[in-house]
Parts: C-alpha cells; sequence; structure tokens
C-alpha cells in the first residue's frame, strides 16, 4: 500500500502521470485501478503478461521520478 501522498503529489504532477498512463496504454495495458480509504492507496495493474509489465516498468523513463517524488519507497512491485 502507498501513502496518499501519492495520490496528492500525482494530481500535482499529472503531466508526468499522463505520460506514464500513455506509455503503458501503447503497451497494451488493460487497467489501471486505484483504492484509498483516505490513508492508504492500493494500486492494481492489469497487463496481457508478465513479460508486457516488467517491460513497462523497465522503459518507463518517468517511473522513478514519480514514485519518489510520490513518497513511495520498497519494491513497487
Amino acid at each position: 500500500m502507498f501513502s496518499c501522498v501519492a495520490l496528492e503529489w500525482g494530481k500535482a504532477n499529472g503531466d508526468i502521470a499522463e505520460d506514464i498512463t500513455a506509455y503503458g496504454k501503447s503497451l497494451g495495458q488493460i487497467g489501471h485501478r486505484m483504492f484509498t480509504d483516505g490513508k492508504d492507496l492500493v494500486v492494481i495493474d492489469e497487463w496481457p503478461d508478465a513479460d508486457t509489465f516488467n517491460k513497462f516498468f523497465a522503459g518507463a523513463a518517468k517511473m522513478g521520478e514519480f514514485l519518489s517524488g510520490a513518497g513511495v519507497v520498497g519494491d513497487q512491485r
């Protein structure tokens, strides 16, 4: 789970989130859902297969900036 700081940072830096989303869709991402209870955030992505997800995660140039800015720590996979 991620802190809701991630939601706030994502909203304030929408261009980065949009770039990451567009890249994911270009690779065939099926779905991206976020759920929160106001304290924690759970993100669920749906991909055709694990290889496609790994390609996305490795190639999303702004992913590190997004995760760092959103305060996400630890393994994000």
